[in-house]
């Protein structure tokens, strides 16, 4: 179902311009946040996912007209040998958007984007059944010192928190399988196929919903959503780019400055602070996550060595 992992090596201009495509990718998706969160409660999670997919393929069709000039055909950019694995990454990514703009409209955009960072953690364990990777005791207690952090931040005795909290660990879960599918489709598919599967997916998805959560919305509610969702199709296809030009490893630490921009963002048009218990269960997430990062990094050099 899945193409082997490829060994790549990487350009200088190529790690800077990954950094840069992800870098401001981070950006837009933090600016989308913000559209989302400013809308009025009224206004149901499928409904914004409709409009954000919808409006989405704008970007998303018009760079993919310029990358028809990689491939041989502008059909082409849309074949793939890997279907069903196509359909499963869009499926995850879809019930991962689901539950990160239900924890979006609620939580602090940094407490969001730190519980969002358990990703990498879940990733580990995911590794196990869908790569049969063997994880050792370093990357397990990274795992488990990882989501003692996120604990921390749920606060058991605020059950709101708690709840909407969950959202996000729920959809850095789905992410996770989404990004271990993704890295092995991105060697072989294009990135508007990457990009076109999950919004479509989304569009479907929330199209079945539509009849049973429908409000019309304001003129000044869908110049929102078109924003959102034109600054969102173009995050999602430079993200999908930059790890496309450089390993997942190598870019791991500037991923996590989405929660410098989410931070700022919070506290310019909130006043959002991060509390005690989400800066101890930041550190510890992200530490925990870059570690079980290098330890993944480390292990495939290694291997890499031996068969050398």
């Amino acid at each position: 179902m899945l193409p082997a992992l490829q060994e790549r090596s990487v350009e200088k201009t190529d790690f800077f311009k990954a950094v840069f495509l992800l870098l401001g990718s981070l950006l837009l998706y933090t600016i989308q946040d913000v559209l989302i969160k400013s809308l009025p409660p009224k206004y149901s999670v499928f409904e914004i996912i409709f409009f954000r997919c919808l409006f989405s393929l704008i970007p998303i069709l018009f760079l993919g007209f310029i990358e028809q000039g990689h491939f041989r055909s502008p059909l082409s950019l849309l074949k793939t040998k890997y279907l069903k694995a196509q359909i499963i990454r869009a499926l995850s990514m879809f019930v991962s958007l689901v539950f990160y703009i239900m924890a979006c409209r609620s939580l602090p955009l940094s407490s969001l984007y730190t519980l969002s960072y358990t990703t990498p953690l879940f990733m580990t364990i995911l590794a196990i059944p869908f790569l049969g990777e063997r994880v050792g005791i370093y990357r397990s207690l990274a795992v488990i010192v990882g989501f003692i952090g996120v604990f921390i931040i749920l606060q058991p005795s605020n059950e709101s928190f708690q709840l909407n909290g969950f959202f996000a660990v729920a959809s850095g879960l789905f992410t996770a399988l989404a990004v271990i599918i993704g890295k092995r489709l991105c060697v072989h598919d294009s990135n508007t196929l990457l990009a076109f599967t999950y919004t479509v997916a989304g569009l479907l998805g929330s199209f079945v919903m539509l009849p049973f959560v429908w409000i019309t919305p304001a003129s000044e509610v869908l110049f929102l959503l078109l924003a959102a969702g034109i600054l969102g199709g173009i995050a999602q296809f430079g993200f999908i780019h930059a790890f496309r030009l450089v390993p997942v490893s190598s870019l791991a630490p500037f991923d996590y400055c989405g929660l410098i921009w989410a931070s700022i963002a919070g506290y310019i048009l909130w006043k959002d602070i991060p509390g005690t218990y989400t800066v101890i269960g930041a550190f510890l997430i992200i530490s925990m996550g870059l570690l079980t990062l290098y330890r993944e990094k480390k292990q495939a050099y290694s291997l890499h060595q031996c068969e050398s």
